[in-house]
C-alpha cells in the first residue's frame, strides 16, 4: 500500500478529478426525494402553529375538523409526545391533520377550535435580559441561562496588570437569520405490522431513527429510515421536525402520509442563527503582545435559551497565556436556535474579529502585522491542554498570507476613511484568519461494511446522507487502499439504516467520519485478498502476504512486479464474496507530530481566511464587494471537485451573512415575516464577486492532518466563517467602525450620520 501521508504524486485515486455523480443527480433534481414518493393511499398532512408567541392551550377541539370530507386523521399535542400546551413562540406545532389532499387538511387546520390563556411575551434579548422583564417560559426563574463552567488559563487579573495599554469593547449584536433551503423538509411515513418506516429528507438518518424510536417507545431495530436525496441542510436537518407526527397519523389513519412544510412553516420551525453579543477586555504590551484576554458572551438562544462556544475563535487563534471567557444563552419567545451552516465560528469570529481591528487601531499598527503577531504560528501546542496540533501547524498563518497575497493587501491598505475612488465611492479593503475547531470527525457509531465480488469489483453501503462526490471522496480511499482502479469501486445504497451505522452530515465531519471507517474496513478485506493470492493452500503467487501490494486491479510481488494476478482472480478461487469491515477509530494521531507519537491526544483546528475589497456609496450607503478571496486549510484533498465546491459555494454564504441575511420579526406578535426568499434578502450572483482563477485549488491549501484519512479533514464550515473581512473592509471605507451586522445601507448611512 502506499504511504497514505506521503506525497500525492503517488496516489491514482486520491486527489483526482473524479465525476460526481451524486452532486449531478441532486443539482438536475434525479434523485428520489422524500417528496418525490407516493406509496398506494398516500395521504397528505398539514400542521396547525399555535396563534400566539407565549400563551398556554387551555382546550382543543378537533371534531369539525374530523367531520370534514377527506380527512382521515388528526392528531393534537395530547397524542405528540414532543409537543407541549404551553406555547413559547408562535405557530408552535399544536396540531396536524391527514387529508386526501393538501387543500382539504388545509381547510381542515381551519376547523380546528383552540382556546388560549395568553401570557406576556419578550422577543429582544436586551428586553429579555432587563430586571422585572416577562419570563418567557423557557426557564422557571429569569431568561438567561446558568452560567456555564468557568473557562479561565492563566492569571487574567495578573496579565491586565502587566499590560501597557487596555482595550474595553462591547461589540454587536450580530443579528441572527434563519435556515431558508430551497428543498423543504419532507417526510413520508408508514407503518408494516408494527415497524414503522420513514422516506425522509435528512442529514443524520440514523439520528431520525434513534429520535423516533425514542419519542414512539419503540425497538431501534422496529424503526427504518431512508434518505436518498437531500438538497442542502446546512445544519437543519438532523433532528425531528415533522416525522413523528407523520407516523403517528400514519397509524391512526391506517395509510402512508407524507407531509411537507410550506415555506413559511419550514422557515419558522427551522433553526435559526444564534444573535451575538460581546463584551471583551484585551491587556496589551505596546508592540502588541497579548497580557490577557477576559470575555463575556450573549447568545440570543430564542425559545430554546440555548448558548454555543463563541469564544472559540479568538481563543484557539491568539496567543495570550491568560484568558477567560463567559457564555450565556437569553431565553424569549421567538422561535428556536441552532446551527446554521457551522456552529458559533462565525459570530464569534465576527466579533471577537471586530475588537481586534480596535486594539490594532489603538497601537497604530497595520491590522495584517498585528495578526503576525499575536496569531499561533507553526509547531505551537494547543494553550489549554498542551496537546499537539494535528497538523504540522496552525494553518491559520498559512491561510492569511495566501489570502493577503492574492487581494494584494499590503498594496491596497490604507488609513480608514482617506481613500476615494474616481466614482465618488470609498474604497476598502479588510483581512481575517482564525484557527477553526471543525472537520476533524471525530469518533462515534461510524462503521462500515464493504463487499468484492466475485468479478473483483466493490460494492458497498454506506450510512452517509451523502457519499461524497458521487460517491468520490469514500470511493477514492477505498480504491486507493486495495490498489483499485476508482470505476470499479460502486456505492449500492447510502442514507439507509439498514447499512452499517454512519453519523451525521455536520460539523464537517464526513471526510474523516465516513472515510476512516471505509479506509479500516479496505485495510480489512485487502489483508484477506492478500492471503488468498498469496498461496494459503492455493496455487497462486506462492509468497507471505508481506511480500505483496496492489494497483491497478493487480496483486503484485514487491520484489517482481512482473508476478500479480488480478483481484477477478482471486476472486475466483474465493468462489463468492469477501467481506470487510471497519470502525472509526477515534482522534487520536495516526501518525508522530513532533515528540508526540501515534496513539498520542490531539486537538484539531484548521486553518481559514478571507480578504475582501468593498466600495461604499456615502450617498446611498450601499456596499459592493470588488474582490473576495477565501483560502481554507483543506487538509489532503481526497476529492477536489468537491473541496472547490465548499470553498465557491461559501463564498455567496459569506456575502449574505455580511451584508444581506437578517430575520425580521413582528415586534407585538413574534411572528417571522422574513420566510421567503425575497424577504430573506439573498444575494444573487450579481452580488458576489466569484473570479475562478482566484477561488480554485490554488485557494485550498494542503497540510497533511496527522488523524484524518491519507491526511484530509472536512472544510465544509470554515468555507463560511470568515466573513467579517467585509465588515473590517467596509469600516476602512468609511473610517468609523460599524460593530454590527448586516451592513445593510441603512447601517452605513447611520455610521456616517446620515440616517
Amino acid at each position: 500500500m502506499v504511504d497514505e501521508f506521503g506525497p500525492k504524486s503517488q496516489f491514482v485515486a486520491v486527489g483526482k478529478r473524479n465525476l460526481d455523480y451524486q452532486g449531478i443527480n441532486i443539482v438536475t433534481g434525479k434523485y428520489d426525494f422524500a417528496e418525490d414518493h407516493h406509496p398506494e393511499g398516500k395521504l397528505y398532512a398539514r400542521v396547525l402553529g399555535a396563534k400566539y408567541a407565549h400563551a398556554k392551550v387551555t382546550s382543543i377541539n378537533t371534531s369539525r375538523a374530523e367531520a370534514l370530507e377527506g380527512v382521515e386523521a388528526v392528531i393534537t399535542f395530547e397524542d405528540h409526545p414532543n409537543w407541549s400546551d404551553t406555547i413559547l413562540s408562535v405557530d408552535q406545532q399544536i396540531a396536524a391533520v391527514a387529508a386526501v389532499d393538501e387543500a382539504t387538511a388545509e381547510r381542515a387546520l381551519d376547523l380546528i377550535d383552540v382556546e388560549y390563556q395568553i401570557l406576556d411575551a419578550v422577543f429582544d434579548p436586551e428586553d429579555a435580559m432587563r430586571t422585572g422583564a416577562p419570563n418567557a417560559g423557557t426557564f422557571p426563574d429569569g431568561n438567561i441561562t446558568p452560567s456555564p463552567s468557568a473557562l479561565e488559563r492563566g492569571d487574567v487579573a495578573q496579565g491586565f496588570t502587566e499590560a501597557d495599554i487596555i482595550v474595553d469593547e462591547t461589540v454587536g449584536w450580530l443579528r441572527g437569520h434563519t435556515h431558508n433551503e430551497i428543498e423543504p423538509d419532507s417526510t413520508v411515513a408508514w407503518w408494516e405490522g408494527d415497524n414503522v418506516y420513514f422516506n425522509i429528507g435528512s442529514q443524520w438518518p440514523w439520528g431520525q431513527r434513534n429520535g423516533s424510536a425514542s419519542a414512539l417507545g419503540m425497538p431501534l431495530n422496529k424503526v427504518h429510515v431512508r434518505c436518498h436525496g437531500t438538497g442542502g441542510a446546512f445544519g437543519n436537518k438532523y433532528w425531528a421536525k415533522i416525522d413523528i407526527e407523520a407516523a403517528l397519523l400514519s397509524k391512526k389513519a391506517g395509510k402512508p402520509v407524507g407531509i411537507k412544510l410550506p415555506r413559511r412553516l419550514y422557515t419558522v420551525y427551522g433553526n435559526h442563527q444564534y444573535a451575538v453579543k460581546l463584551h471583551m477586555k484585551l491587556g496589551l504590551k505596546n508592540d502588541g503582545t497579548l497580557t490577557a484576554v477576559e470575555t463575556t458572551w450573549w447568545g440570543d438562544g430564542r425559545s430554546n435559551g440555548g448558548r454555543s462556544s463563541w469564544q472559540d475563535p479568538c481563543r484557539h487563534t491568539w496567543v495570550s497565556p491568560n484568558f477567560k471567557k463567559d457564555e450565556w444563552g437569553v431565553a424569549n419567545n421567538k422561535p428556536r436556535a441552532g446551527a446554521w451552516r457551522c456552529v458559533a465560528h462565525p459570530e464569534g469570529a465576527f466579533l471577537s474579529d471586530l475588537v481586534l481591528e480596535k486594539a490594532a487601531a489603538k497601537l497604530g499598527m497595520n491590522p495584517l502585522e498585528f495578526r503576525r503577531k499575536i496569531f499561533v504560528s507553526d509547531g505551537m501546542l494547543d494553550q489549554d491542554t498542551g496537546r499537539p496540533m494535528r497538523t504540522p501547524g496552525w494553518g491559520v498563518h498559512q491561510c492569511m498570507e495566501k489570502a493577503a497575497t492574492v487581494i494584494g493587501y499590503e498594496s491596497k491598505y490604507h488609513a480608514p476613511g482617506t481613500e476615494t475612488l474616481p466614482d465618488g465611492r470609498l474604497h476598502g479593503i479588510g483581512i481575517h484568519a482564525h484557527a477553526d475547531g471543525h472537520g476533524s470527525g471525530g469518533g462515534g457509531s461510524d462503521s462500515s461494511v464493504l463487499y468484492m465480488l466475485r468479478d473483483g469489483t466493490i460494492m458497498f453501503n454506506s450510512g452517509s446522507t451523502r457519499v461524497m462526490g458521487g460517491p468520490g471522496a469514500q470511493t477514492a480511499i477505498i480504491a486507493e487502499t486495495l490498489g483499485m482502479r476508482f470505476e470499479d469501486v460502486r456505492c449500492s445504497d447510502w442514507g439507509n439504516t439498514i447499512a452499517s451505522e454512519g453519523g451525521g452530515q455536520f460539523g464537517s465531519r464526513l471526510t474523516v467520519a465516513a472515510g476512516l471507517p471505509v479506509m479500516n474496513a479496505a485495510k480489512d478485506l485487502r489483508a484477506q485478498l492478500f492471503a488468498v493470492a498469496a498461496g494459503d493452500g492455493t496455487d497462486m503467487l506462492n509468497v507471505t502476504p508481506d511480500d505483496l501490494d496492489a494497483k491497478d486491479g493487480q496483486i503484485f510481488v514487491k520484489s517482481d512486479p512482473t508476478k500479480f494476478v488480478t483481484h477477478a482472480q482471486v476472486m475466483r478461487v474465493v468462489g463468492g464474496a469477501i467481506i470487510g469491515w471497519g470502525l472509526h477509530p477515534g482522534g487520536n494521531l495516526r501518525k508522530p507530530v513532533g515528540e508526540f507519537e501515534v496513539g498520542s491526544p490531539t486537538v484539531h483546528k484548521a486553518g481559514c481566511a478571507a480578504a475582501a475589497e468593498v466600495a461604499v456609496d456615502p450617498g446611498t450607503g450601499q456596499v459592493e464587494v470588488l474582490n473576495y478571496v477565501s483560502v481554507l486549510d483543506a487538509g489532503r484533498l481526497i476529492d477536489p471537485i468537491s473541496a472547490e465546491g465548499q470553498i465557491l459555494a461559501g463564498m455567496p454564504l459569506q456575502v449574505n451573512q455580511a451584508l444581506y441575511f437578517d430575520d425580521i420579526y413582528d415586534p407585538v406578535t413574534g411572528r417571522l415575516l422574513s420566510f421567503n426568499h425575497i424577504g430573506d434578502k439573498m444575494g444573487t450572483t450579481l452580488d458576489v464577486p466569484v473570479d475562478v482563477d482566484k477561488t480554485d485549488a490554488s485557494c485550498l491549501l494542503e497540510t497533511i492532518d496527522a488523524v484524518g484519512p491519507f491526511g484530509a479533514h472536512g472544510i465544509g464550515e470554515p468555507a463560511v466563517s470568515s466573513f467579517v473581512a467585509i465588515n473590517n473592509a467596509v469600516n476602512n471605507a468609511i473610517g468609523v467602525d460599524i460593530i454590527t451586522g448586516p451592513m445593510t445601507p441603512k447601517v452605513v448611512l447611520q455610521a456616517l450620520g446620515k440616517a
